[in-house]
């Protein structure tokens, strides 16, 4: 005999696991706690504090991290901590000289999840940015041609027609029949300005007149004051018109 202690065998660490798991879990019980709140106090996993009660040594890594989780388990239900990790895994000269032993082995395992799990998540970040990137809609902003500005309002023949021909106030219903810029002005003020789409049906009313311009006079149909509904000019070509209220 050299008067050494040998470390406990498994089946050993598998029956004091037993043992020391079934008495935490009646202490817990006796206080009304629950595993969550055990993990709460201890920052333990649930898991693994359910698989110490259930004795599940397998569900646990190394004996020497189970007797640090014990000693946590035991003081979170203000029993005496040592005496649960003593009983479990007690140390010995031999085991306190080679104490870093186990952990040099352990610690290239826990660097080596952690480090793949980290380039995981670094390609993942990087293929979504890339499915995003990809799923993006492409904005292309036109810029019109010479031949496409808008014309000047000097360009656009111009007509008033008479006050004697419409009721007041003036009303003007704009029927859209192929995309075309517009501008109406009711009353000296811009009411709108822009283009409008195919099927687009608007309508203005103004006190004492309304300007319509087209860009487009063939696309647009006008009906003033519920009369009959005329198109606005020629298509392909810009007009101007306006429309004036009659006297009451």
């Amino acid at each position: 005999m050299n008067g050494k202690a040998s470390p406990p065998s498994a089946d050993d660490l598998q029956t004091t696991l037993t043992e020391l798991g079934a008495q935490l879990r009646e202490a817990r019980v006796a206080q009304a706690l629950t595993l969550d709140t055990i993990a709460q106090r201890t920052a333990i996993q649930r898991r693994l504090l359910q698989a110490i009660e259930v004795g599940d040594l397998e569900a646990l890594p190394e004996p020497v991290y189970v007797r640090s989780l014990l000693t946590q388990y035991a003081q979170a239900l203000h029993l005496e901590s040592s005496e649960y990790a003593e009983r479990f895994f007690p140390p010995t000269p031999a085991s306190k000289n080679r104490s870093w032993a186990p952990l040099s082995g352990l610690q290239p395992r826990a660097w080596h999840l952690y480090i793949l799990y980290v380039l995981l998540l670094v390609f993942s970040i990087r293929g979504l940015s890339n499915w995003l990137t990809q799923q993006r809609p492409q904005i292309v902003i036109m810029k019109p041609s010479a031949e496409e500005n808008i014309p000047s309002l000097s360009s656009i023949n111009s007509k008033v027609l008479d006050p004697s021909e419409l009721n007041s106030p003036v009303t003007v219903v704009v029927d859209i029949q192929s995309s075309s810029w517009l501008q109406v002005e009711t009353d000296d003020a811009i009411a709108f300005e822009g283009t409008v789409a195919k099927g687009t049906q608007k309508t203005w009313k103004a006190r004492q007149k309304i300007t319509v311009r087209a860009e487009d006079a063939g696309a647009v149909f006008v009906t003033v004051n519920n009369q009959a509904r005329q198109r606005f000019g020629q298509s392909g070509k810009p007009k101007q018109m306006t429309y004036a209220a009659g006297n009451p």
